[in-house]
Protein backbone atom coordinates (compact mmCIF):
# COMPACT_ATOMS: atom_id res chain seq x y z
CA UNK A 1 0.00 0.00 0.00
CA UNK A 2 2.78 2.40 0.51
CA UNK A 3 4.75 2.18 -2.52
CA UNK A 4 1.33 2.49 -4.29
CA UNK A 5 1.04 6.16 -2.41
CA UNK A 6 4.32 7.07 -3.01
CA UNK A 7 4.23 5.93 -6.76
CA UNK A 8 0.81 8.25 -6.98
CA UNK A 9 2.65 11.14 -5.51
CA UNK A 10 5.75 9.93 -7.91
CA UNK A 11 2.98 10.14 -11.04
CA UNK A 12 1.41 13.89 -9.68
CA UNK A 13 4.69 15.51 -9.93
CA UNK A 14 4.86 14.20 -14.07
CA UNK A 15 1.55 15.65 -14.82
CA UNK A 16 1.03 17.18 -17.88
CA UNK A 17 -2.10 19.05 -17.69
CA UNK A 18 -4.21 20.16 -20.85
CA UNK A 19 -3.49 23.03 -21.93
CA UNK A 20 -5.88 23.40 -24.64
CA UNK A 21 -8.39 25.85 -25.32
CA UNK A 22 -8.04 29.61 -26.37
CA UNK A 23 -6.83 31.93 -23.25
CA UNK A 24 -6.72 35.97 -23.01
CA UNK A 25 -4.19 37.88 -21.43
CA UNK A 26 -4.86 39.07 -18.03
CA UNK A 27 -1.50 40.41 -16.89
CA UNK A 28 2.03 41.11 -18.20
CA UNK A 29 5.22 41.80 -16.28
CA UNK A 30 6.07 43.94 -19.16
CA UNK A 31 4.36 46.41 -21.15
CA UNK A 32 0.86 46.54 -21.60
CA UNK A 33 -2.07 44.20 -21.73
CA UNK A 34 -2.91 43.42 -25.50
CA UNK A 35 -6.58 42.29 -26.82
CA UNK A 36 -5.05 39.40 -28.70
CA UNK A 37 -5.83 35.99 -27.91
CA UNK A 38 -3.55 33.14 -27.66
CA UNK A 39 -5.27 29.55 -28.59
CA UNK A 40 -3.35 26.04 -27.44
CA UNK A 41 -3.79 22.55 -29.18
CA UNK A 42 -1.96 20.19 -27.77
CA UNK A 43 -1.11 16.37 -28.55
CA UNK A 44 0.51 13.78 -27.34
CA UNK A 45 3.69 14.99 -28.55
CA UNK A 46 3.42 18.35 -29.86
CA UNK A 47 2.22 21.61 -28.67
CA UNK A 48 0.80 24.50 -31.50
CA UNK A 49 0.42 27.89 -30.28
CA UNK A 50 -1.49 30.37 -31.82
CA UNK A 51 -1.52 33.92 -31.03
CA UNK A 52 -4.63 35.94 -32.45
CA UNK A 53 -5.25 39.75 -32.92
CA UNK A 54 -8.28 41.33 -34.28
CA UNK A 55 -7.79 42.33 -37.73
CA UNK A 56 -4.97 40.13 -38.33
CA UNK A 57 -3.79 36.99 -39.48
CA UNK A 58 -2.96 34.24 -36.84
CA UNK A 59 0.85 33.60 -36.10
CA UNK A 60 1.10 29.69 -35.37
CA UNK A 61 4.18 28.01 -34.09
CA UNK A 62 4.71 24.12 -33.19
CA UNK A 63 6.83 22.69 -30.78
CA UNK A 64 7.41 19.15 -29.64
CA UNK A 65 6.52 18.04 -26.24
CA UNK A 66 8.90 14.70 -25.99
CA UNK A 67 12.32 16.05 -26.05
CA UNK A 68 12.90 16.06 -29.95
CA UNK A 69 14.26 18.63 -31.51
CA UNK A 70 12.72 20.78 -34.98
CA UNK A 71 14.20 22.92 -37.32
CA UNK A 72 11.94 25.38 -39.34
CA UNK A 73 12.12 28.62 -40.97
CA UNK A 74 11.13 31.69 -38.93
CA UNK A 75 9.83 35.10 -40.01
CA UNK A 76 10.62 33.56 -43.40
CA UNK A 77 14.89 33.48 -43.86
CA UNK A 78 15.90 32.60 -40.73
CA UNK A 79 16.35 29.10 -39.13
CA UNK A 80 15.46 28.23 -35.68
CA UNK A 81 15.55 25.25 -33.59
CA UNK A 82 12.39 24.20 -31.31
CA UNK A 83 11.93 21.44 -28.53
CA UNK A 84 10.04 20.80 -25.80
CA UNK A 85 9.49 18.96 -22.72
CA UNK A 86 7.62 18.70 -19.29
CA UNK A 87 9.20 19.14 -16.22
CA UNK A 88 7.32 18.27 -12.83
CA UNK A 89 3.82 19.59 -14.46
CA UNK A 90 5.35 22.31 -16.07
CA UNK A 91 6.21 22.11 -20.09
CA UNK A 92 9.18 24.08 -21.34
CA UNK A 93 10.08 25.37 -24.59
CA UNK A 94 13.02 26.28 -26.03
CA UNK A 95 13.70 27.86 -29.20
CA UNK A 96 17.62 28.81 -30.49
CA UNK A 97 18.41 30.49 -33.69
CA UNK A 98 19.89 33.41 -35.46
CA UNK A 99 19.30 36.49 -33.30
CA UNK A 100 18.59 40.23 -35.12
CA UNK A 101 22.16 40.00 -36.51
CA UNK A 102 24.02 37.82 -38.42
CA UNK A 103 26.98 36.50 -35.34
CA UNK A 104 24.47 37.05 -32.73
CA UNK A 105 22.70 33.59 -31.48
CA UNK A 106 19.46 33.94 -29.35
CA UNK A 107 17.60 31.27 -26.95
CA UNK A 108 14.81 31.81 -26.05
CA UNK A 109 12.81 29.53 -23.22
CA UNK A 110 9.33 29.31 -22.53
CA UNK A 111 7.52 27.73 -19.31
CA UNK A 112 4.32 27.20 -19.16
CA UNK A 113 2.54 26.27 -15.67
CA UNK A 114 -0.73 25.92 -15.50
CA UNK A 115 -2.97 26.77 -11.88
CA UNK A 116 -4.58 24.27 -9.95
CA UNK A 117 -8.25 25.34 -10.84
CA UNK A 118 -7.51 24.93 -14.85
CA UNK A 119 -8.25 28.56 -15.42
CA UNK A 120 -4.97 30.41 -15.54
CA UNK A 121 -1.84 29.77 -17.27
CA UNK A 122 1.20 31.42 -16.73
CA UNK A 123 3.88 31.94 -19.64
CA UNK A 124 7.47 32.88 -18.16
CA UNK A 125 9.49 34.31 -21.18
CA UNK A 126 13.41 33.56 -20.74
CA UNK A 127 16.03 34.79 -22.99
CA UNK A 128 19.27 32.77 -22.26
CA UNK A 129 22.32 35.51 -21.58
CA UNK A 130 20.18 38.78 -21.91
CA UNK A 131 17.65 38.57 -18.55
CA UNK A 132 16.80 41.76 -18.76
CA UNK A 133 14.16 40.67 -21.66
CA UNK A 134 12.73 38.45 -19.43
CA UNK A 135 8.96 38.78 -18.48
CA UNK A 136 6.23 36.94 -17.83
CA UNK A 137 2.54 37.01 -17.65
CA UNK A 138 -0.60 35.22 -17.07
CA UNK A 139 -3.49 34.40 -19.64
CA UNK A 140 -6.82 33.25 -18.45
CA UNK A 141 -9.24 30.26 -19.78
CA UNK A 142 -11.66 31.68 -21.89
CA UNK A 143 -13.21 28.41 -23.28
CA UNK A 144 -12.19 24.77 -22.93
CA UNK A 145 -11.66 22.24 -25.38
CA UNK A 146 -13.89 19.08 -24.70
Amino acid sequence: LLLFALFGVAFGQDSRPNLTGTWREIRISLGPVTSGLTQIEQTESTITLGIMFPNQSALWTVYPTDGKVITNKRFGHKSAKKTGYWEKGKLILESSGEGNLPWRRSTTQEILSLSEDGKIITITMRHIGDPVHDYSFDLERVNEEL
